[in-house]
């Protein structure tokens, strides 16, 4: 018996901190930082990702598998990003998912349910973008607090640590019809509750 199945790579992307500026320069964007800045996709609720959107060289998907007999057809490199950014005179924190083009490869043979796969798992991304948001605004964090970086980035980890398994546990029901299309509707049905201000 031959599985497909499809991958998805996370990142945490971790900015320099305001005050960190080098040779008296403001900190880079995080995106910046990461070196997409011009190619990384933020979510957005009318864009959905197409073949080209995954730029990085097919990979032989063989090798990972080599021992069992799954057909890899796509590997996406999404995560949630957190980018300091000042307005006038006060800092805000920007959080958002990102899908990065460079890191993501698909099989010119896939087809509308791999982009779908794919789709969910920048979705998922999308979720807990906004879960770190609505725990900013529940806890009240204030970026003028001496202890908000220590405070911010302890949530920051909470969070992407149940993202991530979040993002397994999708690939594991994703292997049945049934549990793909379970796991579909409870996306659809997270994305359209409320999303907090950032």
């Amino acid at each position: 018996m031959n599985f497909t199945i499809v991958l998805a790579g996370f990142f945490l992307l971790q900015c320099l901190q305001p005050g960190e500026a080098v040779l008296g320069k403001p900190a880079p964007t995080c995106l910046e930082q990461m070196g997409a800045a011009d190619t990384t996709i933020k979510w957005s609720p009318g864009r959905k990702l197409t073949h080209a959107d995954f730029k990085q060289a097919l990979r032989d998907s063989s090798l990972l598998f080599r021992h069992k007999k799954i057909a890899v057809e796509a590997y996406s490199k999404v995560g949630i990003v957190y980018e300091p950014v000042m307005k006038g005179k006060r800092l805000e924190i920007l959080v958002y998912a990102a899908f990065d083009p460079a890191g993501s490869w698909i099989s010119r043979e896939a087809g509308p349910s791999t982009l779908q796969h794919e789709q969910a798992h920048f979705d998922i991304a999308e979720i807990y973008a906004r879960k770190l948001s609505a725990a900013m605004l529940d806890m009240k964090l204030s970026t003028d607090s001496p202890s908000f970086w220590e405070l911010f980035l302890k949530k920051y980890e909470e969070i992407n640590k149940a993202h991530l398994e979040e993002q397994h546990k999708y690939d594991e029901y994703a292997l049945t019809q049934l549990g793909s299309e379970f796991y579909l509707n409870k996306i659809a049905s997270a994305l359209k509750e409320e999303v907090p201000a950032n």
